[in-house]
């Protein structure tokens, strides 16, 4: 798949916005889907049976989760030493940090893991000691915040879109 570039992501995955600054709530119905994770996530501790994403998106990302989940060998200990099973976010309607433009969570194309271990501006990322689950990621054709400048670096970060 040809991911659009940032600034083509509503001519490829439609306008988000609503009135008010506000999602649009027909956008959404009509463009997210819940993708169910091959192995069990959590969020804040919480165990979550899917997320929500883009329709356009939704298959790529599966893919690399399952790449990933295979990999591991579906191992529980593996799969959480990588950290790949700590949900850190994926739709959310909101601006990127300090610009006027959405962030590409807001279109649904861009997921968050491990947080903690992968946040912004870490030099160092957990996932850089797992490489394999950056690359089911780039293999699917999906950009990693973690290789982005030292400004801007956010390793929980993935994207199905181009700078």
């Amino acid at each position: 798949m040809n991911w659009p570039r940032q600034v083509d992501c509503d001519t490829f995955y439609g306008n988000p916005r609503g009135r008010n600054g506000q999602a649009d709530r027909a956008w959404e119905k009509a463009n997210l889907v819940a993708v169910v994770p091959p192995f069990q996530m959590t969020y804040a501790g919480s165990p979550i049976k899917s997320f929500k994403v883009h329709t356009k998106c939704a298959a790529a990302m599966l893919a690399a989760l399952k790449t990933i989940n295979d990999i591991c060998g579906g191992d529980k200990a593996k799969l959480s030493a990588c950290g790949i099973n700590i949900f850190g976010g994926s739709y959310n309607y909101r601006l990127m940090r300090g610009s006027n433009h959405l962030s590409m969570h807001s279109y649904g194309c861009a997921i968050d893991f491990d947080p903690a271990r992968n946040g912004f501006h870490i030099p160092v990322t957990n996932f850089e000691k797992f490489p394999f689950v950056i690359k089911a990621f780039e293999d699917q054709g999906a950009v990693w915040g973690g290789r982005w400048s030292a400004a801007s670096r956010d390793g929980m970060h993935f994207q199905f879109a181009t700078l």
